[in-house]
């Protein structure tokens, strides 16, 4: 049902679609629980003959007890066995709330979590609970001996199991809180005081109450508290070492489009050869146009109009001017010589008056 994951469904739409998650994990729950119960009895046998020192004898005390603790035993595993479900339909109601990142990053961690939950209940169930049962027969005396009710054993067992399960998630805690910024390390291993005393209470709340098992809870989770410290501090090594390496890989790209955009990039060269017309013309410089004088040859006369005018006579000095102006030249030099002989403002009145 996808229901939720249109943004116009209102708060009666919410709920409603709550309820039928709820309703379908309690299907699940009490579907599973009828196999949950027939593996009660074995279950509590086998924890009787390896979780309890040899020759344990158990009883109980009220008529029902018995019964009562097998109804426990099998909703715990009902719940071991639709825990599946029950984490994918909350999971189905939550992730339409989260962003894109935000569904990896957890649908990773989720993984992670259920390891350590398993080992935490593994770690209980083969090493703290024997542990904790040898000490409780270590105590008998020749005239006190245990006299252990069943209930009390599954109680202190699903409670240790259930507990190291919950205190193992520690480190994705940490992890949390150190690598999205929320708090930084360094107030972690600061507050590490502060830490502990939550640990102990944490564990004695999670245990029976008697410090034996609170303290075997919270000594392993503070040991996995340091545990985690470190690992937090290499994994934020790590992301600051990459943040680094992409931020040097941007300014590089920013640098590059810079020098793109200020130089000028030059044809690249061919490996064919150029044309001998190509290569003269790329030789010779370009003619650059006088923006004061033009050609003065378009306005030197003829020899019959320049003796018309008024100005000029047959004189050997008025020809001797003309042949300067009508000499084959280069245009550099006749412009300079008849600028320097006649200015170009007698050219601009001749030309006037002849029109």
């Amino acid at each position: 049902m996808d229901e939720i994951d249109d943004p116009k469904l209102s708060l009666i739409d919410h709920l409603e679609e709550l309820r039928k998650r709820i309703f379908v994990m309690l299907y699940v729950t009490v579907a599973m629980y009828v196999p949950g119960f027939y593996l009660a009895k074995p279950a509590i046998e086998r924890l009787q003959k390896y979780g309890c020192p040899p020759e344990t004898e158990l009883v109980y005390t009220g008529p029902m007890d018995w019964f009562f603790t097998q109804l426990a035993m099998g909703l715990v595993f009902a719940l071991l066995f639709a825990s599946p479900i029950i984490a994918y339909q909350i999971w189905k109601f939550v992730a339409p709330a989260l962003f894109k990142h935000e569904r990896v990053a957890i649908s990773r961690v989720s993984g992670f979590s259920c390891f350590l939950f398993l080992f935490g209940i593994a770690f209980a169930g083969l090493f703290i609970f024997p542990a904790i049962m040898r000490f409780s027969y270590g105590m008998a005396t020749n005239s006190i001996k245990p006299l252990l009710t069943v209930n009390s054993v599954v109680y202190l067992a699903v409670m240790l199991m259930l507990g190291f399960g919950v205190m193992f998630q520690l480190p994705i805690v940490i992890f949390f809180l150190a690598l999205s910024g929320l708090v930084s390390l360094d107030t972690i291993r600061k507050s590490r005081p502060y830490f502990i005393v939550i640990i102990f209470i944490v564990s004695a709340i999670m245990t029976p109450p008697d410090i034996i098992s609170q303290i075997a809870m919270a000594l392993p989770s503070w040991l996995l508290f340091e545990i985690s410290l470190l690992f937090a501090r290499a994994a934020l090594r790590k992301k600051k070492a990459k943040e680094e390496a992409e931020e040097a890989e941007r300014q590089q790209e920013e640098a590059a489009e810079a020098s793109t955009l200020t130089v000028p990039q030059l044809p690249e060269e061919s490996s064919q050869p150029a044309p001998e017309g190509a290569v003269a013309a790329a030789a010779t410089p370009a003619v650059i146009p006088n923006p004061v004088y033009h050609d003065p040859a378009e306005d030197t006369p003829s020899y019959e109009e320049f003796m018309d005018d008024e100005q000029y006579s047959d004189s050997p000095e008025d020809i001797y001017a003309y042949q300067q102006t009508s000499v084959d030249q280069s245009p550099t030099e006749k412009q300079v010589r008849i600028r320097n002989l006649t200015p170009a403002r007698h050219f601009r009145r001749r030309n006037s008056g002849r029109k």
